[in-house]
């Protein structure tokens, strides 16, 4: 509604002008024009600035002055430059459009095609800006002879418009033109060194670059050479050549202007990310740092907390979880004073891999919820955000055809108003000629027309003698046709009088039948009553005996409907007892549930030799980021299952899910003798099942890459909680059980050396030799495969 409102509002403006701005008739002149838009270019307020210049082009549009109406509407252009809707710029634009193709010269109307390609350019409307710049060029003659400024503004809007085949062919033709100076030269590098980079032609993009650098040292441009070092940089890296792009970044910093704080940023921030991928991760903090501070010099606190983001990522990298969470806490703290949603969104992606690091899976689950949601909030926004410019782009589609259809009418008002003064005038000429035959003809009838009047005479004087005749015959008849109406008169009067007479009659014949139908009437109702009263006695004592019967069956039945809802209370009563207790052997183990129920609480128990077990994906952040968060919990569900019908043929059980981690042991609660055995071959088993999950997905999607790890050792379990209970274990060989899966391989069943004692004579190993684990030191490990 609001658009259609803002639309009319916007068709209307012209009328609403006019009936608000006064135009007296002695203003309609050339001189009022201009002294009014004198008074709009020097006076200081911008509500008087606007009116004047409105009325200036109202007066100029009443009174054709178009030189003065073109005045008026570039006045009105810069006046609504800064407005944040489109509608007036795009109004005044449209209207000098229209009166220079009418009117103005060939430059002038060049010059108003390139303005509104340019606004179109600033609203992002692209396909809309290609057409006005291509416009200007068919009125130039070809792209050959068109202006640097009609050549450069097609070439940006064919390449935002993503024509990125036509905007390069665009850019080698003005390549190519002569009387180009070093300004203008480097503005075409610069863009053709964009649209090879959109194109991905990198090595192009590096040649453009290079070519500006001749022309832009020691000259008028020489501020751009540390920007255009550091878009070397940051190409060079596109293309893997990690030194260069190093040298290209430290000649931007060296180049730059000291207080020029956002491009040492950008420099050293770069320079910082090629450190990181080189894995020199002292270095890439300290450059993380000057760039952090350089951008909170410059207030530019996006990146600022981008850079506290990497040094975060620097520190994870370094297994420093104590400075990495100081870093990305930090960041949190600025993304959200600063309303950074998207930087934001990256925090907690790096939060969640430190606590997962760090075994903290909760925390990581909950960290990694706040990315999933910010992350699908900021698609929503992308996706609004790009409807409204369609819708947008609808509108003004729709404000130009409005604005051509009203004139090409005032166009064809005018045409009409032309053609009918012509015929007016032809009319009159027409007249004027008739007129003059109608005298002479009338001059040479004048004689006639004296006999005439003679003959006229005599007859008038026969008529008058002729009409007194008539009107003595018109006399008499009058009086016979009076005496004839008296008669008749007479013998109505007479036939009313008999009428009332007969109506007499019958009226009194008519009241005494009426009084005796009402005596037979009152007769047979008499008889009636004492009928109808009998039946109604008996009628009434039917009613009770029925009503009584009917009170005792209800009774027999309330009390029948009550013995079947006890018996039916019973049922569910015994069936929710056992869906209850279905339920908690569901959570805990069937021993340890007995014991809660037994005695209301479960006491922990040390166990000597247990096997226990970690699952874990590889590249779980990146699945996440191709699935919805509804499918990736379908998948999680439909693996999970698939492992508890595993582990429950073996005989082990389930601890507990964390994220995408899966914790499971042998020899809990009840001891088991081959309990090494029976987890290596559910392992073993669950590998085998994820690889032929993996083969039945379809091709887009994303693999699933696990790593399973198994340690055998002594440990404590119990129930923990008073109202949701969770049956867990504790000690040292549960932690080493999680090294052995995050130092494993993918698809591979890493066991420690305890396991392997157990379980060397069933299955074929293969020995990893001491291999360092977090925390831990070197620790033997195993690869185990089938028995």
């Amino acid at each position: 509604m609001k658009w259609y409102l803002a639309l009319i509002s916007f068709m209307f403006l012209g009328v609403f002008y006019a009936q608000e701005i006064r135009i007296e008739q002695w203003e309609l002149d050339r001189a009022h024009v201009d002294r009014y838009n004198a008074k709009a270019d020097n006076h200081p307020k911008r509500d008087t600035v606007e009116y004047y210049f409105t009325k200036s082009q109202l007066i100029a549009e009443e009174i054709g002055y178009w030189e003065g109406e073109v005045t008026a509407c570039k006045g009105l252009i810069v006046f609504h430059k800064q407005d944040k809707e489109i509608y007036d710029k795009l109004r005044y634009s449209l209207l000098l459009v229209n009166i220079y193709e009418k009117h103005g010269s060939t430059d002038q109307k060049v010059e108003a095609y390139n303005q509104l390609g340019k606004l179109y350019l600033n609203e992002r409307l692209y396909a809309k800006s290609v057409e006005q710049y291509k416009k200007a060029i068919s009125l130039e003659g070809d792209q050959k002879k068109a202006s640097f400024e009609t050549q450069i503004g097609l070439i940006k809007a064919q390449k935002l418009a993503r024509d990125l085949d036509d905007a390069i062919v665009s850019a080698r033709i003005l390549e190519f033109k002569s009387g180009l100076t070093n300004a203008q030269k480097v503005d075409l590098l610069k863009e053709k060194a964009t649209i090879y980079h959109d194109l991905k032609a990198f090595s192009q993009e590096l040649e453009s670059y290079e070519a500006i650098l001749p022309l832009v040292k020691n000259g008028q441009q020489a501020y751009l050479e540390p920007t255009i070092w550091n878009n070397i940089g940051y190409t060079n890296k596109y293309l893997n050549n990690y030194s260069a792009a190093k040298g290209a970044f430290l000649n931007a910093a060296r180049t730059g202007n000291k207080n020029d704080n956002e491009l040492l940023g950008a420099s050293f921030h770069n320079l910082g990310l090629i450190l990181y991928n080189e894995r020199d991760l002292d270095s890439a903090l300290l450059c993380f740092e000057k760039a952090r501070v350089h951008y909170t010099n410059s207030n530019n606190f996006e990146q600022a907390t981008s850079c506290l983001n990497m040094q975060a990522m620097t520190y994870y990298q370094q297994n420093d979880a104590f400075n990495s969470q100081k870093k990305v806490n930090l960041a949190i703290q600025s993304a959200k004073s600063h309303n950074l949603a998207q930087v934001l969104s990256r925090s907690y992606e790096i939060k969640s891999l430190i606590h997962q690091d760090l075994y903290e899976f909760e925390l990581a689950l909950e960290s990694y919820k706040q990315f999933l949601s910010i992350r699908d909030s900021l698609l929503t926004e992308d996706r609004v955000s790009e409807n409204k410019r369609l819708f947008d782009q609808y509108k003004i589609e729709q404000i130009e055809k409005q604005l051509r259809l009203i004139w090409a009418k005032n166009e064809l008002d005018i045409l009409n108003l032309a053609r009918e003064k012509a015929e007016k005038e032809a009319e009159r000429e027409r007249f004027n000629t008739k007129q003059k035959e109608d005298q002479l003809r009338i001059s040479s009838l004048e004689n006639k027309e004296l006999k005439a009047r003679e003959e006229l005479q005599r007859l008038m004087l026969l008529e008058e003698r002729l009409n007194l005749e008539n009107k003595e015959k018109q006399l008499v008849l009058s009086e016979r046709d009076n005496q004839l109406k008296e008669l008749a008169l007479e013998k109505e009067r007479l036939v009313v009088n008999a009428n009332e007479k007969e109506i007499k009659f019958l009226a009194q014949k008519s009241e005494l039948e009426q009084q005796k139908r009402l005596n037979e009437k009152a007769e047979f109702n008499y008889q009636l009553r004492l009928v109808f009263g009998a039946m109604l006695f008996i009628f009434l004592i039917l009613l009770g005996i029925l009503y009584a019967y009917r009170k005792l069956r209800q009774r027999k039945k309330h009390i029948e409907r009550q013995n079947v809802i006890i018996a039916q209370s019973k049922d569910v009563i015994e069936h929710e007892k056992e869906k209850s207790e279905g339920l908690l052997l569901n959570i805990l183990p069937f021993a340890i549930a007995e014991e809660l129920k037994r005695n209301g609480t479960s006491k922990p128990k040390l166990y000597d030799e247990v096997s226990v077990g970690f699952t874990d994906f590889s590249g779980f952040t990146m699945i996440s980021e191709k699935l919805t968060p509804e499918m990736l919990v379908e998948k999680l569900d439909e693996i999970f299952y698939a492992f508890d019908l595993i582990i429950e043929r073996h005989g082990l059980q389930r601890i507990k899910t964390i994220g995408d981690a899966y914790m499971f042991a042998a020899g809990v609660p009840e001891p088991l003798n081959d309990h090494a055995v029976r987890i290596v071959e559910a392992a073993i088993e669950m590998r085998d099942y994820i690889e032929q999950y993996n083969r039945e997905l379809p091709r887009n999607d994303p693999k699933w890459n696990i790593r399973i790890g198994v340690n055998t050792g002594p440990i404590v379990a119990g129930v923990i909680g008073i109202k949701k209970f969770a049956y867990d274990i504790w000690g040292d060989a549960v932690n080493l059980a999680a090294r052995m899966e995050s130092s494993g391989e993918v698809a591979k069943v890493n066991v420690s050396g305890s396991t392997y004692e157990l379980i060397k004579e069933n299955f074929a190993t293969e020995h990893r030799g001491k291999i360092a684990a977090k925390n831990k030191g070197e620790v033997d490990m195993y690869f185990v495969e089938h028995r």
